[in-house]
């Protein structure tokens, strides 16, 4: 190896701005991918297992929620996925994206993750325009670059 490359970037924001905050994490993940002349990849929607529920962090409402936000996602996106069921971190679901070499190889590359954890453990919250205090969500993603 010659070199080694990872930009990690935590969004906050309210439920409602959830799904476009994810889609322009994902425009902008293509955006390097196709940048470094990467233009094949492989998506995977990483879930939690539905019979192992205790080992995920965060309640099932917000598994439901955030699952079906990344569905919505990719649907809109038109980017064909795998669900990988049982592949989610224990603190949220993910968006995984695998680049394909010239070689044909593939080598995980981005994922965009929801994190129910750390706005829980800090005890985050915000003034919503109803004047009350919320929970933020947090949107955490990775690209590595070999």
């Amino acid at each position: 190896m010659r070199g080694y490359t990872c930009d990690d970037v935590h969004i906050f924001c309210a439920s409602k701005q959830l799904e476009e905050e994810i889609l322009n994490v994902l425009d902008l993940t293509e955006h390097i991918l196709k940048q470094l002349g990467f233009t094949e990849y492989k998506v995977d929607l990483s879930t939690r297992d539905p019979r192992k529920t205790k080992k995920y962090m965060g309640l099932e409402s917000e598994w439901k929620s955030a699952q079906n936000t990344l569905v919505k996602v990719l649907e809109r996106k038109n980017l064909p996925y795998t669900e990988m069921r049982g592949e989610a971190a224990f603190y949220g679901p993910k968006i995984d994206i695998q680049i394909v070499d010239a070689s044909g190889r593939e080598w995980q590359c981005s994922t965009i993750q929801l994190d129910f954890n750390l706005p829980e453990r800090f005890s985050l919250t915000y003034i919503e325009s109803d004047g009350e205090e919320h929970r933020p969500l947090m949107i955490q993603s990775f690209t590595w670059i070999y």
